[in-house]
C-alpha cells in the first residue's frame, strides 16, 4: 500500500515533473493525501485516486479538488462518481457535496468482504447512476468500470462451491456473473470522450488487452445543456483473462488511412428544433468538416464511408462527429 504513493511520485519524476511530484502524494499518519491541483488540476486525479483507494483499502484524503479549473471543487458528475465508489465498494466518505474542495475516504476493507459474501450492493440488480445534468457518462464510466471489473475478478477467486457464490452453474460449467451499469447524463458533451469512443475504442481494447468483455450501447443521446442521455454497459470476463491479454498485438499506424468512416449523430430535442429532416444540412456540414480534418491522412486510395443518424429521443438538440479508421 505504501508503495503506491512512492510509485506515483517516481513516475512523475521520471516524466520530468519533479516539482509537482513532491506535492502530488504525501502521507499524514495512516492517510494517503493527494493534491488535486497538481498538473492539469482536473477530475482525473479524483477518479483515479478514489478507485485505487477503494480497491487497495487505503485511507485517502484529496485536497484542492480540481484546483486549476474555472469552477474548482466537485461538480455533479464527480460527486456521483464518488458516491458510486462508496456505495459499491463500501466505507465512509466525507465532503460529498457540489463545490467541495476536500474529500476524505476510509474504505474500511469492505470491498473484499462484500464480494466474499456476495453482497447485493455489488451483485444485486442493475447499477444505476444518474447525474441529472449533462455531466459526462464516459467520465463516470472511468470511475465505475475498474470497480466492476475488480468485483468480477475477486468473485472468480471465490470457491464456486461456496453457498454465497454468485457464480452460476450451467450444466457442468461454472459461469461468472455479468455486471450491468446504466449511466444517465451527457453521452456526447465537450471536454470528454464521446459515447461512440467507448463503444468503438475502449470496449474492443479491454477485450484484446485484458480479456474483459465490455459492451456498451446508447439508449438515448444526451447533449449539452439538458443531458439526460443513457449509456448502458455490460461487463463480464473471458474464460481465461491471462490468455486473452497475452494474445493482444499492436500494429503500427499507417501513414495513409485505407478506410475512413464519418459517423454523424444529431440530437432530437423539441419538435420545433428539428422539423422533419431539417437536421440533415447540419449533418452534411459536419461530414465535410470531418473529411477536411483528416485530409492529410487520406489520398485517392482511401475508401470513404459515412453513417448519419438522428436520435429523436434526445431531449436537447445537438451534434457529434466521430471519425473511425
Amino acid at each position: 500500500k505504501v508503495c503506491i504513493a512512492d510509485s506515483a511520485c517516481a513516475a512523475m519524476m521520471g516524466a520530468g515533473f519533479e516539482a509537482e511530484a513532491d506535492r502530488l502524494v504525501t502521507r499524514e499518519g495512516d492517510e494517503i493525501v493527494v493534491d488535486g491541483s497538481v498538473l492539469e488540476g482536473g477530475g482525473q486525479i479524483l477518479r483515479t485516486a478514489s478507485v485505487l483507494a477503494a480497491l487497495w483499502d487505503l485511507k485517502l484524503r484529496i485536497r484542492s479538488i480540481r484546483g486549476k479549473r474555472t469552477k474548482p471543487g466537485l461538480r455533479p458528475q464527480h460527486l456521483k462518481g464518488l458516491e458510486f465508489v462508496r456505495d459499491f465498494c463500501g466505507g465512509t466518505m466525507t465532503g460529498l457535496e457540489v463545490g467541495s474542495v476536500e474529500v476524505a475516504y476510509d474504505p474500511r476493507g469492505q470491498f473484499r468482504e462484500r464480494v466474499a459474501r456476495a453482497d447485493d450492493s455489488i451483485f444485486g440488480a442493475t447499477h444505476m447512476v444518474d447525474v441529472k445534468t449533462a455531466g459526462s457518462c464516459t467520465l463516470l464510466l472511468q470511475t465505475a468500470l475498474p470497480c466492476l471489473v475488480a468485483s468480477l475478478l475477486l468473485c472468480r477467486c471465490c470457491p464456486p462451491t461456496s453457498p454465497d457464490s454468485k457464480r452460476q452453474r450451467k450444466g457442468s460449467e461454472v459461469q461468472d456473473p455479468t455486471q450491468v451499469l446504466v449511466l444517465r447524463g451527457g453521452t456526447d458533451v465537450p471536454f470528454a470522450p464521446l459515447a461512440d469512443y467507448a463503444i468503438r475504442v475502449l470496449c474492443p481494447a479491454l477485450l484484446a488487452r485484458f480479456g474483459v468483455k465490455v459492451s456498451a450501447k446508447v439508449n438515448r443521446r444526451g447533449f449539452y445543456p439538458k443531458g439526460k442521455g443513457e449509456l448502458e454497459v455490460r461487463v463480464s470476463l473471458c474464460e481465461r483473462v491471462e490468455a486473452a491479454a497475452a494474445t493482444s498485438t499492436s500494429e503500427p499506424r499507417a501513414a495513409v488511412l485505407k478506410h475512413f468512416k464519418t459517423i454523424v449523430v444529431c440530437g432530437g430535442g423539441k419538435p420545433k428544433d428539428w422539423k422533419g429532416e431539417s437536421w440533415k444540412p447540419l449533418a452534411t456540414i459536419a461530414e465535410k468538416m470531418a473529411e477536411a480534418a483528416l485530409k492529410e491522412y487520406t489520398d485517392d486510395s482511401t475508401a470513404f464511408e459515412k453513417e448519419v443518424s438522428c436520435d429523436e429521443k434526445s431531449l436537447s438538440p445537438g451534434l457529434s462527429i466521430v471519425l473511425a479508421a
